[in-house]
Order: C-alpha cells, then structure tokens, then sequence
C-alpha cells in the first residue's frame, strides 16, 4: 500500500508539528534501544506529550543542513524525478517521515558524517541507527530495498540496503506500545516519572482479587451480550416474553466534525475538566 505523501518544507514550524504528531525515522532508533545520543523512552514520549521543541542546532546537525542539499542536487543530476516530500503510513498514521529523496519506491537517506566516521561509512561500517531510520522509511513506502547516499562533499556513495521484516515486526509492536502510551498520557495518564514504587502486600492481594473479579465482570458481560442476541434472533416486531417488554430503540448522537466544518467553531473551547478521580488501569 502507498503511503500518504505530505508536502511541508522542513524546518517550518508545520513540518516540526507533522514531527511531533507521530514517531518519525529519528524516533524510531530510541524506541528499539539503538540511538547513540542517550535519548530514552520515557525522555522521547514527554517531547511528544508536552510538545518540547527541538533542542540547540549542534556541530552535525549544522553539517547536514549545509550539506545535505548539494547531495540531493548530486543525486538529482541521476534521476530528476526525485522528491523530498513527508509521508505517513497507509494504516497508522503515527508511523511517519521525511524523505532525503525519494521516486517511487526508490529511497536514499543522505548522510554527512564528519572526517572521523566518513572513512568507516565508505567501508561499510555504519551506526545501528542510520540503518533504523532507512528500514523505517522503507516500512512506510512498502519497498524492498533502499539506499544509504554517504556524501563526501563532492560526491554520494551509494550502499544498497534490503528490508528486514524481522525488523520491521519488531518496529512496529515498539512503535504501537509507545504511541497507545502517548495517546494515554495525552488522555489524562501520568507520565513514567509522575509514578512511585510501592510495596505493600496487603494493597497488592487486593489488586489481585480486583483483577479475578473484573475478568468474571467481563465473562459475564460477554455472556449477557450472548444470550441477549439469542433471544431477539429471529424477531422483527416488539414483544413481550414471560412479562419483559423486548423492542428496538436508538440513541441520539452529535456529528461534532460536522458541526465544526459546518458553524466553525473549536470544540477545545467547551471542553470541561472533570474533578480529579482515581484510575486503576487494569
């Protein structure tokens, strides 16, 4: 399936928004313990909750920005067809990138290391976490294979790269436990770091018997939802059986999208927040 294709220019406040709407080619290598600049989890998903804008421009991150250009204008002079767009994935629209370069299914991911790792980029020899960011890109354009482009200030040197699906299911179970936790935060949950550890047993059986007795609460709910299908199978008109008046009935709802295309208005600004409460999340 084709990914859904999204012109932004990066750097612009709306391709920082795009960014933070979603776990990008940079996250991914933190979500699967392989990023190099001390980043965690916990660290990635508090950006991603309380919107922190990116930090100070450093030494690398200056050099790809000026260098980064000439090496798609390089690449350019190849195939003329290529293009930078973002893109969001064709089922999860959490899974998301920028592309260095992309035709098609055709992807190179640019890279500009300094003088200390470009020799062992030429041999082959590349951090785990350039080789995350491609495998994502790859995930998202569904392709078998991509491209590392190692720019040298002259010229790019092309590594061919094939999809990893052991990767890629790994990829995504990280990336779905890690955005239900965001979506969570975003919901009212606590972040990691709000949490204490406790220890106390007698506060710990009764956990356990909450949970035996919520899953009785479910079994029962499902053979209620049973029984209830049982009983209506097969009838079209109202009826009373053994006294119990059965009959079909509708409940009212509001089209809220509609109602802000249509009277344009921001629901945000009739939001109501309820009183603390506590939340036992089973």
């Amino acid at each position: 399936m084709s990914p859904k294709f999204v012109n932004l220019k990066q750097g612009t406040s709306e391709w920082h928004e795009f960014r933070q709407n979603g776990i990008g080619s940079s996250d991914i290598s933190v979500l699967l313990g392989n990023s190099p600049f001390k980043k965690t989890v916990n660290a990635l998903r508090k950006e991603k909750v309380l919107e922190i804008p990116p930090g100070i421009e450093n030494d690398a991150m200056k050099r790809g920005k000026d260098e980064e250009p000439k090496a798609f204008l390089f690449l350019l002079t190849n195939n003329p067809h290529l293009s930078q767009p973002c893109a969001i994935h064709a089922e999860f629209d959490y899974i998301r990138c920028s592309f260095d370069a992309i035709c098609d299914k055709l992807i190179y991911e640019i890279k500009t290391p300094g003088a200390a790792n470009l020799e062992k980029a030429l041999n082959g020899d590349f951090p785990r976490y350039w080789i995350d960011q491609l495998q994502w890109q790859m995930l998202i354009a569904d392709a078998e294979q991509g491209n590392l482009a190692i720019w040298d200030t002259e010229k790019a040197h092309i590594f061919p790269v094939v999809a990893d699906m052991d990767w890629r299911e790994r990829a995504l179970e990280a990336a779905k436990e890690f955005w239900e936790s965001v979506i969570a935060c975003l919901n009212g949950f606590p972040l990691e770091e709000d949490y204490i550890e406790l220890a106390d047993y007698q506060k710990q059986a009764r956990l356990e018997e909450l949970r035996k007795v919520s899953a009785q609460i479910k079994d029962l709910e499902k053979r209620a939802s049973e029984l209830k299908l049982e009983v209506i199978d097969g009838m079209e008109a109202n009826f009373i059986l053994d006294g119990v008046k059965i009959f079909r009935t509708s409940n009212t709802t509001y089209d809220y999208k509609k109602m802000v295309v249509d009277f344009n208005i921001t629901l945000d600004t009739y939001k109501k927040q309820s009183k603390p409460f506590w939340k036992i999340a089973l």
